[in-house]
């Protein structure tokens, strides 16, 4: 078994290899660099961001910080490829609140959610798995102050993809995502 330290944290970590060749040069650390940072300047109801290429990159960070300004509640959707329907993935969340803690799945590519007059912020990581479904995770925080709850969620489209060239985030109400709201796509270093 080899050892080896990472300078930032002074922890060995030991690595597990047959031939115990393994060097701190040859473990790829690439930080994550910033392909698009957006911030709206008036109530919108999409977001596109194009020109990408999951083959090359093999995953995208999306951070959403957003605001729901109409008194409506709405969900907020993934589409891949200029797709239209929100029924092309399915979904599983777990969502804490308290001590209340629900579960659930869906036919439908929401990312997040906000009731009316409430703001969310989501993390979704987007990969597109070796037999080209196109796979996210969220880690979602809703609410503010005491109400503030976590949701966790993975969803899958139920058709494959050649590459991911197109992502929109696309709210379920007119003009929900609000003047302010922020999205910054990242994508590993080359």
């Amino acid at each position: 078994m080899t050892e080896f330290v990472i300078e930032a944290h002074r922890k060995k970590i030991p690595i597990d290899h047959p031939n115990e060749s393994i060097t701190l040069d040859k473990i790829n650390f690439k930080p994550m660099i910033k392909i698009a940072d957006y911030t709206t300047t008036s109530n919108i109801t999409s977001i596109v961001f194009e020109g990408l290429d999951i083959n090359t990159y093999g995953v995208y960070q999306l951070i959403v910080s957003l605001k729901n300004p109409t008194t409506y509640n709405s969900r907020y959707f993934i589409l891949i490829e200029g797709e239209t329907s929100y029924t092309n993935c399915y979904l599983q969340y777990l969502q804490v609140s308290g001590t209340s803690i629900t579960a659930n799945r869906a036919n439908d590519s929401s990312i997040c959610y906000s009731t009316g007059g409430q703001r969310t912020f989501a993390f979704v990581t987007i990969v597109k798995d070796p037999d080209g479904y196109v796979r996210y995770i969220v880690h979602e925080s809703r609410y503010t102050g005491a109400g503030v709850i976590i949701v966790l969620q993975a969803g899958c489209k139920t058709n494959t993809v050649i590459n991911v060239t197109r992502i929109e985030i696309k709210s379920e109400i007119a003009n929900a995502i609000g003047a302010g709201s922020r999205f910054i796509l990242l994508t590993p270093q080359r």
